[in-house]
């Protein structure tokens, strides 16, 4: 490859990471194939548990808690981690301060793996070798040795392959599902073969295989600033002190437990709002991650969520209408605070004096929006964001309400009257319309085709019409009106 011109070697490379990206796509389907059936493994044993005892209740929690954190270094060994850095080399330095690190916390944490990728380090800069990039040791148990070993035999000397550093990585996971992923890239330059490591660190977070990069840049001065915002999280350090206190910060970030708590504000900006569902999304693939009811706890504030720090989310609070929280990330190791303005009030719909609670439903839509927002129950109270609302009461006839406000913390009641009943008894079959007068015009609200039995209708209070005509009879001028008051709770007997 090496005789190749620079220029097809470099659209050669392209080429192979677009098949690297494939790979990857490759990878998670089946994963996710494997998730599928391990879901449904699982929905089979909880059924065979119900039909054997109805006793034993099965409870899913949404508790993320992994059994291993793996860590992998990717170590910059081109030609230019030869130079000095205060009395040492930058490799000398950084090999023995990741050394130090990660054999004290091998042995203080057995559910730690860590594995090393060391590129720019196999062919000398003068090949422009842009593939230079070797897992050195897999992620085992108990790899301080073998990682302080395998870097001692290590003499910098070529270009700096980030970003297909990068993209290598995600093969360097063990696919089992296990563990949280994080990696540490340690170089005193930026990209030297056209790569582009932000692509590559989207994919592993569009994948969820990692967290976002950590990098930390030995020669800040030489790093343009702000070149590695879109990589992950940035740390220049100038001095050996600086850079084992950022490996340390790291390292509290990469295996602490990560926590989110989720504000829900009111009009006042105070997290008062609860007991309310939400859904948390990933923000690439829209597949839903986790679901959760927000809770607050005893002394009223919103309790502590712990979920996966890696990728970004998307976040809906399922209040009518929903509020959202989109493309946000947690900040591994911490605990993540997220507000969401969801100021909330009641809308109450009752019917005078309605010991039968009557069968009506309300369409609710936002004020002068066309779109139905929710079908409420009349008796009933039902939560709604603050703001206007238009309610169309499906009562005979139907009841339109505009603009009617909800506001915070407060209950809006809306009394219906309680609708009277109309007996027609026809002494034939008649085809016979219920009509309203609407500014001077006849609307009709109910009719029958073929009216040839006693019938009953629930109707509002009010004056209506029954116009009708025998059906034998095939003239309009057969037809006939009649004029009939409703009263509320009364029973109106119409004779034809």
């Amino acid at each position: 490859m090496s005789n190749w011109p620079r220029h097809w070697r470099r659209f050669r490379k392209r080429l192979e990471i677009t098949e690297k990206v494939l790979s990857i796509e490759y990878r998670v389907s089946r994963q996710k194939q494997r998730t599928f059936l391990f879901h449904v493994s699982c929905l089979i044993s909880v059924v065979l548990l119900l039909s054997a005892s109805y006793s034993q209740a099965q409870t899913t929690y949404n508790l993320y808690d992994p059994p291993l954190k793996r860590i992998l270094f990717l170590v910059d060994g081109s030609g230019s981690m030869v130079g000095k850095w205060g009395e040492d080399s930058k490799f000398e330095i950084s090999k023995n301060l990741i050394f130090n690190l990660v054999d004290s916390l091998e042995k203080a944490n057995p559910k730690i793996q860590f594995g090393l990728r060391v590129f720019g380090h196999q062919f000398p800069k003068s090949l422009d070798n842009c593939e230079d990039s070797k897992l050195e040791i897999p992620f085992a148990a108990k790899n301080a040795q073998k990682i302080k070993t395998m870097l001692d035999g290590v003499k910098p000397q070529g270009q700096t392959p980030i970003a297909y550093s990068i993209f290598q990585s995600a093969f360097d996971f063990p696919d089992d599902g296990k563990s949280q992923n994080a990696i540490i890239i340690v170089t005193d330059g930026i990209e030297t073969c056209d790569g582009d490591p932000c692509a590559a660190s989207l994919v592993l977070q569009q994948k969820r295989i990692s967290l976002k990069p950590f990098i930390i840049g030995l020669n800040p001065a030489e790093i343009e600033a702000g070149y590695f915002d879109c990589v992950g999280s940035y740390f220049g350090v100038e001095t050996q002190p600086a850079f084992n206190n950022t490996l340390n910060t790291i390292m509290s970030q990469a295996l602490n437990t990560t926590s989110l708590q989720i504000n829900l504000l009111d009009i006042n900006n105070k997290a008062t709002e609860t007991n309310v569902s939400m859904t948390l999304s990933d923000a690439y693939s829209r597949e839903v991650i986790y679901n959760f009811i927000h809770t607050l706890r005893a002394d009223g504030t919103p309790d502590t969520l712990h979920i996966d720090p890696v990728g970004k989310y998307d976040l809906t609070v399922h209040t009518i209408p929903p509020r959202f929280k989109n493309d946000f990330e947690l900040t591994p190791g911490t605990h993540n605070i997220i507000s969401v303005p969801a100021p909330q009030g009641s809308l109450s719909l009752k019917i005078e004096k309605d010991n039968t609670q009557q069968s009506v439903q309300c369409i609710i839509r936002e004020a002068y929006s066309p779109n139905i927002l929710y079908v409420q129950d009349v008796n009933s109270d039902q939560k709604y964001i603050v703001g206007d609302y238009d309610l169309e009461i499906l009562t005979l006839p139907r009841i339109i309400k505009r603009s009617i406000p909800i506001k915070q913390s407060e209950v809006n009641e809306i009394i219906i009257e309680k609708a009277g009943t109309l007996s027609i008894t026809p002494d034939q079959t008649y085809i016979a319309s219920i009509c309203i007068k609407v500014v001077d015009q006849f609307e009709t609200i109910y009719e029958w085709k073929e009216l040839k039995e006693k019938v009953t209708l629930s109707l509002q209070p009010g004056e209506y019409y029954c116009v009708y005509r025998q059906n034998k009879f095939k003239r309009s001028d057969f037809t006939h009106t009649r004029t009939f008051t409703i009263k509320s709770g009364v029973i109106t007997n119409l004779k034809l």
